[in-house]
């Protein structure tokens, strides 16, 4: 699919902008980049590299959703949960970190060139407001649509291996969703035991272990009690 210059630019200014901190931005950008690699639904380079721009978006914004949250005042309504949603904030962005060294690598394997993390650029969409909530917001549109985007490139993807990577990493994003999302509708509370634990809040970067890096098989069930 071939968007012109000034609608790919509108799209991104609209949604370029996430928490997951990385809705809209991270999300938009899996999606469009990854409708446009289907034109050669052989190349899974193209595709894997549409998707490693959209985690560098993504820890973009989580660096910039950080911010926003650092600088919070006493009355914002997220106030007393500031430290433990900038915890959970870092702890994902660490995850899409992890994303993109497992992209960046598949890529270089595959013989192709990974798009560089100094390329990607990352612009808050317009109405984002300096707010906790607004920033949670953000994160858990861009997380939804970036958990869509990873099942609909599998449509494309050619090697076994490489949609096995995909579907890891995306049903991490939908993780990194459904925690948001209960937080934002206040169905759950973060609290300092949220904080202290904040490595179990979504426990490994990848659904399934993946080399040296460890999936939810590795994570024990629940005891009965």
């Amino acid at each position: 699919m071939t968007l012109n210059e000034q609608e790919l630019s509108r799209r991104r200014m609209l949604v370029e902008g996430a928490a997951a901190v990385a809705g809209a931005v991270v999300a938009t950008s899996v999606m469009v980049r990854a409708k446009e690699a289907r034109a050669d639904a052989g190349d899974d380079i193209t595709t894997l590299n549409a998707l490693l721009s959209a985690e560098y978006n993504a820890i973009k914004a989580y660096s910039a959703g950080a911010g926003i949250i650092g600088s919070a005042p006493s009355s914002d309504p997220f106030f007393a949960a500031k430290s433990v949603v900038t915890a959970v904030a870092v702890h994902f962005q660490q995850q899409h970190k992890d994303h993109a060294v497992k992209l960046d690598a598949t890529i270089k394997a595959l013989g192709g060139t990974p798009v560089a993390e100094d390329s990607v650029t990352f612009t808050a969409p317009a109405g984002l407001k300096p707010t906790i909530q607004s920033v949670l917001e953000l994160a858990a549109n861009a997380e939804k649509n970036a958990s869509i985007a990873y099942c609909d490139v599998l449509k494309t993807i050619t090697a076994s291996e490489n949609a096995e990577l995909i579907a890891a990493v995306g049903a991490v994003e939908t993780q990194h969703f459904i925690v948001l999302s209960l937080i934002l509708q206040s169905i759950v509370a973060p609290t300092a035991t949220t904080e202290s634990g904040v490595a179990d809040v979504v426990p490994t970067a990848f659904a399934v272990t993946l080399g040296s890096d460890k999936g939810l098989e590795t994570v024990p069930d629940f005891t009965f009690a």
